[in-house]
């Protein structure tokens, strides 16, 4: 297990956590460890965000000019457009840390 005095609480958690899920893969020689079990991990979902991320970028141009445009007159649809926007683009973030930490 990585030496998890420099990492977060929630890195923590997520070590635990997987622990149970990475042992099985482990032991039939798919990953390592348990660090590289959720890098690999991380990675995908790092991926997966940021694919949803350039799709909105592609339909909208950038997240402030959609922002603006929609400031104090966005339909419910924008709205929901916008919060899954800005969930994708904090995921990217999240996740993009978690491999930091574990680089």
């Amino acid at each position: 297990m990585v030496e998890t005095a420099r990492l977060t609480d929630n890195t923590r958690k997520y070590l635990e956590c997987l622990d149970k899920v990475a042992q099985p893969l482990i032991r039939e020689g798919v990953y390592e460890s348990e660090e590289e079990f959720l890098r690999d991990y991380a990675r995908q979902q790092a991926e997966e965000e940021r694919r949803v991320v350039l799709g909105f970028e592609r339909q909208f141009i950038s997240w402030e000019k959609f922002n603006d445009a929609i400031m104090n007159i966005a339909t419910p649809e924008q709205e929901d457009i916008a919060f899954d926007w800005e969930w994708a683009r904090d995921s990217v973030a999240y996740w993009q840390q978690l491999l930091d930490e574990l680089a």
